[in-house]
């Protein structure tokens, strides 16, 4: 693929390790006794979660559209070079 693609996917896998990670870390935030100190650094962090999650979905929805774009791109390459190779095998053909 190419360089913008290959910097898109390592964008979205820094964002789904984020989110993972803050996920893991508001799982273990909800296994403590909430007091509301707690409680707060739970709101933030569900906060977070939920902004990466949209993120993610954003970036990922992205990253498929780049591949596909550079998927039809080849193959209308590909289709124009086997038309210029057809039309070439044909004029060998008739001369």
């Amino acid at each position: 693929m190419n360089e913008r693609y290959a910097r898109m996917r390592q964008a979205v896998a820094g964002i789904l390790y984020a989110r993972n990670r803050v996920a893991g870390e508001l799982a273990k935030m909800r296994a403590e006794p909430l007091d509301d100190d707690h409680a707060a650094h739970v709101a933030r962090a569900e906060r977070a979660l939920a902004e990466l999650e949209r993120e993610a979905r954003e970036a990922i929805a992205a990253l498929v559209a780049a591949r596909d774009d550079l998927r039809a791109r080849d193959r209308e390459q590909l289709l124009a070079r086997v038309t210029e190779l057809s039309i070439e095998r044909e004029i060998d053909r008739l001369a």
